[in-house]
């Protein structure tokens, strides 16, 4: 028996092939054996990134299983789906066999994500109405009333994100604004007549004959006769 050699997915346990004690072995979890006549386990090659080796004897390393979708495997020689790593909160995957979190896609602008080993953007929450997140946000807390809306539960770390109007006769261009009192009012002379305006420039003109000493008003005809 001497000259006979291991086959591709195995190798010479005994590491002499010129010797008669050989015993052929499956090339271990992790690894694949593309070439026949290996002599020792280091012979195998480690499965590449983004993939596991759950049983022994690959030969080729695309039997290596890719890690799943939402998953990724920044390092060789895995041996279980469980050494893959989860596409951390805020942030999905597309598609298997990724080998590094930069390849996970953040959550999109107004929406968050508050679980790990996402696999679609859908899979993200959108924020509640009238409020909107950075993209690759993970909690609900990311999300800020938008422009002309105040969280009407007076903080902008709560848990909870309801946003509520700025009343007729006032606006407001920032976004995160967490009291009423944060919008702005329309200035003297002139009245808001509709909810969440976000610029001065929306607020209107008492019209000529009339005045206002009074800010935020709403309506015209709470300009008062000159």
């Amino acid at each position: 028996r001497t000259g006979c050699v291991c086959e591709a997915g195995e190798y010479d346990s005994d590491g002499d092939t010129s010797n008669r004690n050989w015993a052929c072995v499956s090339c271990p979890l992790g690894r694949f054996g593309e070439n026949r006549g290996q002599t020792s386990a280091d012979g195998c090659s480690l499965c590449p990134a983004g993939r596991y080796g759950d049983e022994a004897g690959y030969t080729a390393s695309s039997q290596c299983s890719l890690c799943p979708q939402g998953f990724y495997g920044s390092g060789t020689g895995f041996t279980n789906v469980s050494n893959c790593t989860e596409c951390s909160a805020g942030k999905y995957g597309t598609s298997a066999g990724f080998t590094s979190l930069g390849q996970c896609t953040n959550c999109p602008t107004g929406r968050y994500g508050n679980a790990t080993a996402l696999t679609a953007s859908g899979e993200c929450t959108a924020c509640p109405s009238a409020s909107s997140s950075a993209s690759g946000s993970n909690e609900l807390r990311h999300c800020l009333c938008s422009a002309g809306y105040y969280d009407v539960d007076g903080s902008s770390v709560n848990p909870n994100v309801t946003c509520g109007a700025c009343s007729a006769g006032y606006y407001s261009g920032s976004t995160g604004r967490v009291r009423h009192d944060q919008c702005i009012s329309c200035p003297l002379g002139q009245y808001g007549n509709l909810e969440a305006r976000t610029q001065v420039s929306q607020c209107i003109n008492c019209v000529e004959g009339r005045y206002s000493e009074t800010a935020a008003i709403s309506a015209a005809d709470q300009c008062e006769l000159c």
